[in-house]
């Protein structure tokens, strides 16, 4: 088949959506349903299966993590991370490890440690091998019984030191270190050294981060006198306390009753921590006392003065980076924050609701860089991140979850963000994925969910408890905030209006609405029969649609106060009802309905119009309908057979003009080869099955044995173009200034027959300058477009612009696209203006004649006689003499001549004043005026306006008002001036013109075009701008003319009219530049 041209689309805009972050894989086939990543075990963003964090170790960078499970697990891991916790690797180590330290200054440098079965191993190869110290023993001969707590130090002299804090057999605490470069370390007990206070145990430890300098350890002990006590010893000097020239130590923080010991006890230094600078040794301890709950909380140390931050609160571990504390709780997984821990009146407040990270308690933290990261025990425990100091956690990995159930899926308008919601079973994990998976909310103990976003804003979701009354609200993506509801009707189905409405249906048919936060509405039945409530979808502003489990549909016009049920069933025998109003409902009033029974159709009903259900599917679906979708004028129908086990896709173009006899249907199905571990693929979840976001991407989650989400691409670059490349320059005339055609060829897509080539201003294709529809089963595509071409493929393209294409498959009727690329227009040699003038009548010269002397003839006169005496008799008066007709017609002549000399005079001084003024005179008149008068107006705000509808409405609010003496009847004021004051003559309208279009579409290039007519009265200014592919237009006063106008000496004919013109100028608008000047050439006799 040959090449034909089907149709082009004119000057339009459309919206064109952003794809994904991540693309499919391109091949030669039609859109098919592939897997979408979800949080998985690859990296360890679900840890293995009962994982608790029993400690975090992080390097002073904050790039490199370590964590230990302890016996959490039954592997004897220590998991490392290089990305700040967003993916690990699991180190097989000797032991269970309940603790981790790492070097500040050295990644590769760590070491683990068992508390019950105490052991330490070390690495310095960043854990490909692990080695141990030996056996840790006092001098006396004991070994050591429970470790509590390690460090291990910055580096000194090349030594980095590894110290073990615990208590020995028989309760007598003590410190142990060794040195782990070499290569066989001993360990060096230091409860011998001068100056240690005996104690029972020693509950935490840090090394100075001044170490290298001060060689300082300090230590957080507990006697057996119930005495807590902050304790320093030096290396430098081998002793403790007040025998190392600490005066005052050791500092006593609190003495606490309870039988118990203390059951937690964390340690933080300030970074500007210096053991030889009394005004720098700045240290927080959290504790939990067992049995003494009042004693637990946060201690400040401020050299050896203690006072308490927080009492009360049960601490696990805490953290200070200088400028903010945090601090974990030991029995709950909330973490508090102080910003002003150094202050008089120091405050900790907890994280915002349900905004800590998942688990249940003993929460360990750290800082890592400018992030907060916490590691939890317990139930749904994980490793989480805090991006804001504390304030709120997002779950990120290490989580321990199983995506056993995934319940629904919501994706944002534009896909760049999607929402999943899973559990277990029992706990409830709520996903978001913007560049990368994290759980944003998790909740224990509920399940079974469904998810909404507000149209337009994808941060505000609502999770609602599927046959539950419990609802969710963020405001922010679940990234900080969010509110608990109940509603107080069992919830089916859930629809939102917007970010502040939302409704609920109930199975027994029943809606109610929240507004703004507020309580419910009374609950209004929907006139479906009772506990036949399916589905509920909103279609704008007050309008919904319930579907029932029984084949009939509801709906509301007055945002739920009262219903109107559709008295015909969609079908005989018809079931649960999927319904969905078509893209235009608000001008054409058309729904689309179908249900879940096999060997049903799809149906369209009109609202005040249809009296029947109209069936638009040429044959019986063998399936069952589960879900309804509707993108860019196209209809979307995911149907599931539960006999064949596998899902299949439906795409219908244009559904509101199609009939049962059309073949507007395309389908993509799944197939045992669709998932890798299941032959079967039930895309059937309810109430809704199919989501949908722009550019032709649908939705849906697997149901049936593992869970997955999947997604097709309706819309997919797989076209291979060929020609023109990209960046293309095309050439253009220099005589005409007109583009060359373009030649595009493209590769056939497997067994397309329709294209649709788009042609666009801009890279999102809002501008769309041509979309043309080529039909052609040939390989390759080839179509000439341009000025030159016939029928549809005219296209006029403008010198010096860029312009964007790609091409798209039409038919089959998925949508298979290219890549967008671009070409360019080559710019025409900026000429200087052409100024035409008449050329001045010539002079001519008649020399005077030459002098000549005539002689005189001599004449003689004969002698003069007397006259003759005569007597006349009078006679009567004679009639006046009659003049000669000669006579009257030279003075006629004369007067012609006269008044002809006159008007030529005339006429031709005004001209050249015409010609002067415009020339010279108009525009610095102009410029001073604005200078001097006009200058308050100039930064006035101009009226926002976005397409040319809206300019031409800014305009006439606009009064059309004579210049008067003042202005000298033609000074141009500024845009400003003309908008504020709302009045001026035409000069005003087309200045304030060609600055509304500067301010939208600046390639338009808007300017002034002023023609001095004949008369004058008729001289007349408008603003001439380009429209790409379509010549120049212009705007008269407040009139939008269109034409084809090549030139601007073509926009000048036109303001004359019959007028005769005398000249006409170009001018820029803003700085009233002459560009171009032209003086018309008189005709004889005119």
């Amino acid at each position: 088949m040959g090449v034909k041209i089907m149709r082009i689309t004119g000057l339009v805009v459309l919206l064109v959506a952003s794809l994904l972050s991540f693309t499919l894989p391109v091949s030669a086939a039609a859109p098919s349903w592939l897997a979408v990543s979800i949080p998985g075990t690859e990296g360890y963003q679900l840890g293995p299966s009962g994982v608790d964090i029993r400690d975090l170790a992080v390097t002073s960078d904050g790039a490199t993590i370590y964590a230990a499970p302890g016996d959490s697990i039954a592997d004897r891991f220590v998991f490392r991370s290089d990305d700040t916790g967003v993916s690990w690797v699991a180190q097989r180590i000797y032991i269970a490890a309940d603790l981790v330290a790492v070097a500040p200054d050295n990644a590769d440098m760590a070491a683990v440690a068992r508390n019950s079965i105490p052991s330490v191993y070390f690495t310095t190869d960043g854990g490909v091998t692990w080695h141990s110290p030996g056996a840790i023993r006092s001098t006396s001969g004991n070994f050591v019984d429970t470790i509590h707590d390690i460090a291990i130090s910055e580096a000194t002299d090349g030594t980095h030191y590894l110290a073990v804090a615990g208590e020995e057999a028989g309760g007598v605490g003590n410190v142990w270190y060794c040195e782990i470069d070499g290569e066989n370390p001993e360990w060096q007990e230091t409860s011998v050294r001068p100056g240690f206070a005996a104690t029972r145990t020693v509950r935490a430890l840090a090394f100075s981060p001044d170490f290298p300098e001060d060689n300082v350890l300090v230590t957080v002990a507990e006697t057996v006198d119930k005495l807590v006590n902050l304790q320093v010893f030096s290396f430098a000097a081998q002793a403790w306390n007040t025998q190392a020239g600490f005066a005052g130590y050791p500092v006593t923080l609190l003495e606490y009753d309870a039988v118990d010991q203390i059951a937690s006890a964390s340690i933080a230094l300030s970074p500007e921590y210096a053991g030889d600078e009394e005004d720098s040794r700045l240290a927080f301890v959290g504790l939990t006392v067992n049995g003494d709950k009042a004693a637990s909380g946060v201690y400040r140390v401020k050299d050896t003065t203690c006072e308490p931050l927080v009492t009360g609160i049960n601490m696990h571990s805490i953290a200070f980076d200088g400028d903010i504390l945090v601090a974990a709780a030991y029995d709950s997984n909330t973490v508090y924050r102080s910003t002003n821990p150094l202050g008089r009146t120091p405050t900790l407040r907890p994280n915002f609701t349900m905004k800590g990270p998942g688990g249940e308690d003993r929460v360990v933290i750290a800082w890592a860089g400018g992030v907060v990261a916490v590691g939890t025990s317990g139930d749904e425990s994980a490793f989480a991140i805090s991006s804001n100091g504390g304030l709120t956690f997002n779950d990120v990995s290490l989580i321990d979850t199983e995506l056993s159930n995934l319940s629904d899926v919501a994706v944002s308008e534009d896909g760049d963000t999607f929402y999943l919601a899973s559990d277990d079973g029992d706990d409830l994990s709520l996903w978001r994925n913007k560049s990368s998976w994290q759980r944003v909310l998790s909740q224990t103990d509920t399940a079974g969910y469904i998810i909404r976003l507000a149209p337009g804003e994808p941060e505000v979701i609502f999770l609602a408890e599927k046959s539950g009354e419990k609802i969710y609200r963020s405001p922010d993506g679940g990234d900080r905030e969010w509110s608990a509801r109940t509603c107080p009707l069992s919830i089916q189905d859930m629809a939102v209006e917007s970010s502040r409405v939302v409704y609920a249906l109930s199975a027994e048919g029943e809606v109610t609405k929240s507004s703004a936060g507020s309580k419910w509405d009374t609950a209004v039945a929907t006139g479906l029969d009772e506990d036949t409530g399916h589905m509920l979808v909103s279609g704008g502003t007050d309008i919904l649609f319930a579907g029932s489990s029984d084949g009939y549909v509801a709906y509301s016009m007055d945002g739920g106060s009262s219903w109107k049920k559709i008295s015909r069933r969609i079908q005989s025998g018809a079931g649960k009802v999927q319904v969905i109003p078509d893209e235009d409902f608000a001008s054409n009033k058309m729904i689309y309905a179908a249900c879940d029974n096999p060997g049903r159709k799809v149906m369209r009903w009109q609202i005040g119009t249809s009296t029947g259900w109209t069936d638009i599917f040429r044959n019986n679906m063998n399936d069952g309908i589960y879900g309804l979708a509707v993108e860019d004028n196209a209809l979307y129908v995911l149907t599931y057979n539960p006999n064949a086990m596998q899902s299949k896709l439906w795409q219908c173009r244009l559904p509101a003009t199609v009939s049962l006899s059309s073949a507007e249907w395309e389908s993509s199905g799944t197939s045992a080869a669709t998932d890798a571990s299941d032959a079967y693929v039930a895309f059937n979840a309810s109430p809704r099955a199919l989501k949908s976001s722009s550019g032709g991407k649908l939705w849906a989650i697997k149901t049936n044995g593992v869970n997955r989400l999947y997604r097709i691409d309706d819309v997919m670059t797989e076209l291979a173009l060929q020609a023109p490349d990209d960046g293309y320059v095309v050439p253009v005339n220099r005589v005409t200034g007109i583009a060359q055609d373009i030649k595009f060829v493209w590769k056939r897509a497997f067994d397309a027959t329709e294209y649709e080539l788009s042609i666009a201003l801009d890279e999102e294709f809002k501008i769309l300058i041509a979309s043309i529809t080529v039909a052609s089963d040939s390989s390759p595509v080839v179509l000439f477009v341009g000025p030159a071409a016939t029928g549809a493929a005219q296209v006029d393209f403008s010198a010096g612009m860029t312009y964007y294409w790609k091409v798209q498959l039409t038919e089959p009727l998925f949508r298979i696209g290219s890549e967008p690329r671009t070409f360019h227009v080559g710019s025409l040699e900026l000429t200087p203006p052409v100024i035409i003038e008449r050329p001045p009548p010539p002079v001519i010269s008649v020399p005077p004649p030459p002098p000549q002397t005539i002689p005189f003839p001599a004449i003689e006169l004969p002698p003069q006689t007397p006259p003759p005496s005569v007597v006349i008799i009078p006679a009567p008066e004679p009639p006046p003499p009659a003049m000669p007709g000669y006579i009257w017609a030279i003075i006629a002549a004369g007067a012609v001549i006269v008044l002809t000399v006159m008007a030529y005079i005339l006429l031709t001084f005004m001209d050249r004043f015409l010609i002067f003024w415009l020339r010279k005179g108009r525009y610095r008149w102009s410029r001073w005026r604005r200078k001097r008068f006009e200058a308050k107006y100039e930064k006035q705000p101009l009226p926002a306006a976005d397409s040319l509808e809206q300019i031409e409405a800014s305009l006439k609010q606009v009064t059309w008002t004579m210049d008067g003496p003042l202005h000298l009847f033609d000074a141009i004021s500024y845009p400003q001036t003309v908008w504020a004051k709302k009045k001026d003559d035409c000069d005003g309208f087309a200045v304030l013109a060609a600055a509304l279009l500067q301010q939208w579409q600046p390639d338009s290039r808007p300017v002034l075009v002023t023609a001095m007519l004949r008369p004058v009265r008729k001289s007349h200014t408008v603003c001439a701008f380009n429209v790409p592919g379509a010549g120049l237009w212009f705007f008269d006063n407040y009139t939008l003319r269109r034409g084809q106008y090549r030139t601007y000496a073509d926009i000048a004919a036109e303001v004359r009219g019959k007028a005769r013109l005398v000249c006409f100028d170009v001018v820029e608008p803003d700085t009233l530049q002459i560009l171009e000047f032209h003086v018309e050439q008189r005709q004889s006799g005119q």
